[in-house]
Formats: C-alpha cells, structure tokens, sequence
C-alpha cells in the first residue's frame, strides 16, 4: 500500500501535458521510431486548449507530411517545410493545397490518435517538446488509457476516427479538384511510373523506404 501511495505522489511531481499516442509507430528518421507526443499545458500557443486545432496539427503536420516523406518520396523546402514537392517536381504550398491529401493519406494508411492530460515527463533534456519513443513506455501508456476508456465507456480511438473521417468528407466537398493542390491518389500513381515493381522488389532492402505503415 505504501509502495501505491509513493508511486502516485511520484507521478503528480510532474507538469500536466496532453500525451498524444498514435495506433501504429511512424519513422520520424531513418533509424527512429516515434508513438505520439506530449505537450506541457502551460506551453500552448492556442489558449483554452482546442480538439479542433489538436486534429488538424496531427493529421496535416504529422501524419501527412510523413506519409508525403516516408511513401511518396516527396520533399520539402521553404521556412518550416511550407513548400511540398513531389517526385515530378510539382510544388504545393503547405496548407490550402496540401490539406486533403493529408486527411486522405491519414485514411488510407489507417492512421489515428488519442489524446488525454496525464502527469508525465513533458520535455526532454533540451527542453523541447517530449517525442514519445520508447515501445514499453508507450504500450503501458496506452493500456492505461485503454482501461481509463472502458471505465467511462468510451473509445477515443474510434472518436477521433470519426472526427477524421468527417473532417475529410467536408474537405472533400468544399476543395475544388484541380492539379493546383496536391492528391494522393495521383501521387499513388506517380509512385507506381517511378518505381516499377519488378525492379523495386530487387532493391536491396537497406534502400528501400524504411515504413511501417506499408
């Protein structure tokens, strides 16, 4: 019982922070593997905190821009990587054309996330925002939310699924089609003119993209 008391005085020593855990691991390099993140409350720019701003940071800042990195070989230039380029040199400014690709790639690439305020470390030893890239610290974060759901009876991974899923639909509605913005499947295609499979299969594998996502 001791032990329990000392345990949870340890973890309330912490700042709170949103600990935001994705469903599956993304290569934020080469050689490294991130699960999510946390961001101190005190530090948020936008102010109270917003879903809103939280989805769209995570789907169009991250998951798209990985999945543009990681699976259409695509690149990026500009102040803060605000100019898309694909592997026909077609460039795409960050934001009104890049903004349904992201939630399309999110999609297809069954990408999702949940959000909770925990006590938690909160940065790292620079001082930056805190990438969540240990498995074990990330399974036994998730298990807790996990249980935590079950107890109120809710599913935040299927909540914010929904929330993607919707956002995408309106997008798709009110973002006129045309070659100005960037599109997935288009960049599907152009995937595919690129590396012709019977050639990609030979590729020795240390040159192959390093995904887990495909």
């Amino acid at each position: 019982m001791d032990k329990n008391k000392n345990k949870n005085k340890k973890i309330k020593t912490y700042a709170p922070c949103y600990q935001i855990l994705f469903n599956k691991p993304l290569y934020l390099t080469d050689s490294k593997l991130i699960y999510g993140f946390r961001l101190m409350e005190d530090k948020l720019e936008h102010k109270p905190f917003s879903e809103k701003k939280l989805l769209e940071y995570i789907v169009e800042g991250i998951f798209g821009k990985i999945i543009f990195n990681d699976i259409h070989h695509g690149d990026f230039k500009g102040n803060l990587d605000n100019i898309w380029i694909d592997l026909e040199g077609n460039e795409y400014k960050y934001g009104v054309q890049t903004r349904l690709y992201c939630y399309d790639a999110s999609l297809a690439n069954v990408m999702n996330f949940r959000w909770d305020l925990v006590y938690a470390p909160c940065e790292n030893e620079d001082g930056e925002d805190y990438w969540i890239t240990d498995p074990q610290d990330y399974f036994e974060c998730k298990a807790r939310m996990d249980t935590d759901d079950m107890k109120q009876g809710r599913n935040k991974w299927l909540e914010n699924y929904l929330r993607i899923k919707s956002r995408k639909e309106v997008l798709s509605y009110i973002i006129t089609k045309s070659s100005e913005n960037l599109d997935y499947y288009k960049q599907e295609l152009i995937k595919e003119e690129w590396f012709d499979m019977d050639e990609y299969k030979e590729m020795d594998v240390e040159k192959c993209p390093k995904t887990p996502l495909n």
